[in-house]
């Protein structure tokens, strides 16, 4: 299954348990939720991330993730958040469109299912300062970033797996 049919088979539970009159703030619902936001990665999946050591020690010591905005003139890539720019005319007023501004205020955080890391990757997440690698799985980040607790949760996190593909 690619992921747009493992998300739409996690939204077909959540509209069934919505049927069956589940609260979304159960723990089936919040589960469910937690399987269609992550586009069918394994829960159990390893994942690993560099932090810079500051920030690491900083997040952990005051109990929380903070996350970067997804920017491409923060990260100096172009491919980071691609939709920032998009502008388009409205066919019925003739006005301008500003379909970035539904995309700029993104928050994102880069992890990677490699075991190892690679010289580049200490280079673009330490920005030359100390830094940490950490792992854990995508369902436990999900328990962090994910919480019955928050009324929004079904819409502030997602994980999805992204694929770097050379324009060759």
């Amino acid at each position: 299954m690619n992921k747009f049919e493992e998300f739409e088979k996690a939204q077909s539970k959540i509209r069934e348990l919505d049927f069956q009159g589940k609260d979304l703030y159960c723990g089936e619902m919040l589960e469910q939720y937690k399987l269609r936001n992550s586009f069918g990665l394994d829960p159990f999946k390893k994942i690993h991330r560099i932090f810079q050591r500051d920030y690491y020690e900083k997040d952990v010591s005051e109990g929380y993730l903070t996350l970067p905005v997804a920017s491409s003139t923060v990260w100096k890539d172009p491919l980071e958040n691609p939709l920032e720019n998009v502008t388009g005319i409205d066919t019925v007023t003739g006005g301008a469109i500003d379909y970035g501004s539904l995309v700029r205020s993104f928050y994102a955080l880069c992890w990677t299912d490699r075991s190892s890391p690679n010289a580049a990757d200490w280079v673009s997440f330490s920005h030359g300062k100390k830094a940490v690698r950490i792992s854990t799985t995508v369902g436990k980040l999900l328990d962090r970033l994910m919480s019955n607790s928050d009324r929004l949760y079904m819409h502030r996190a997602w994980l999805i797996n992204v694929e770097y593909k050379n324009q060759f």
